[in-house]
């Protein structure tokens, strides 16, 4: 399911959560990630589903797409914050 952004984090008022708390949270959510994708067999791997903002993929794709997805997001909050020091000049 595709979901937006901006609202997920407008909704869950991100800017007023904790960080550690958030940062717990995080390690915790990759934790038992981790552990449901060690149980998942072998064939299920290159089955295909429909994923609405990538068509067609399978399980191989999706988590090439997920070990991506933090580093993207670091790098995103590292230009922002780079934007905003650019900012307090």
């Amino acid at each position: 399911m595709a979901y937006d952004e901006m609202r997920w984090g407008r909704e869950l008022d991100y800017l007023d959560q904790n960080p550690e708390d958030a940062l717990a949270l995080f390690r915790w959510l990759r934790k038992l990630s981790y552990d449901l994708i060690k149980t998942v067999p072998q064939e299920v791997w290159s089955r295909e589903c429909y994923h609405p903002e990538d068509g067609m993929i399978t399980m191989d794709d999706w988590l090439d797409t997920y070990q991506r997805h933090i580093p993207d997001h670091i790098s995103q909050m590292e230009s922002i914050h780079q934007s905003w020091l650019e900012g307090q000049r």
